[in-house]
This record gives structure tokens, C-alpha cells and sequence, in this order.
């Protein structure tokens, strides 16, 4: 399985460990608030607003390297901007994956990062 964060692509953004470590964490922090308007959107069945949501989490997504996430949402944003809403429900599922992974990725990054912070 493909590693949910391509570190060569976050390199060529932010080329220092430590500030990689903190964008990935506050990056968590913003798709977990782009993912809950998201959802928030689709149950309204707005697909101007969920193309918007989607477009943003593709954008910072793919600035992070986050590759697995911006496919997803990059298909989430085409489904929703031809008026595809049964579309944008089907892809949901393998951006919810992308995010679980991403997290359980990010936590065990955050702990690494944290032990390093408190031995210094």
C-alpha cells in the first residue's frame, strides 16, 4: 500500500523535517474541517458548494503530498461540478479511507514528532 503522504512532493513546499511535521498536523486539523463541510454540503445536495469543498482539499491535499486524498478529491470535484451527486456518493467512500489512512498515519507522526520535541 501506497504511504499516504509522498514526502518527495512535500519537499519541494517545505524541505525541513520539523516544519514538514507541523504543516502535516495543521493540515490534519483543516481536512478534518473541510471533510465535515463536505459531508454537510452533499446531505444538502449543494454541488456547486460540494465542488468548492472539494476543489480546496484537492488543492491542499496535493500541496502536501497527500496523493491518495487529492485523487479523491479531485473525482469528488469533477462528479459534483457535471451536477453528479450519485457520483460524488460513490467516491465518498475512498475519501473516507484516504483520510482514515492519513490519520493513523499523522498519529504516529505526531508521536515521533512529540518524543523528539520532549528529548530536546
Amino acid at each position: 500500500m501506497e504511504e499516504p503522504i509522498d514526502f518527495t512532493e512535500l519537499s519541494k513546499v517545505f524541505p525541513d523535517g520539523a516544519v514538514q511535521t507541523q504543516v502535516l498536523l495543521d493540515f490534519r486539523s483543516y481536512i478534518r474541517t473541510d471533510h465535515a463541510k463536505l459531508i454537510e454540503m452533499l446531505e444538502k445536495n449543494d454541488a456547486n458548494k460540494v465542488e468548492r469543498a472539494a476543489h480546496r482539499m484537492n488543492g491542499s491535499s496535493s500541496m502536501v503530498g497527500a496523493k491518495q486524498l487529492a485523487k479523491a478529491c479531485a473525482a469528488i470535484e469533477q462528479s459534483a461540478r457535471k451536477k453528479d451527486m450519485a457520483g460524488v456518493k460513490a467516491v465518498m467512500a475512498s475519501l473516507d479511507e484516504a483520510i482514515k489512512q492519513l490519520e493513523n498515519f499523522l498519529s504516529t507522526l505526531e508521536v515521533k514528532y512529540q518524543s523528539t520535541i520532549d528529548q530536546e
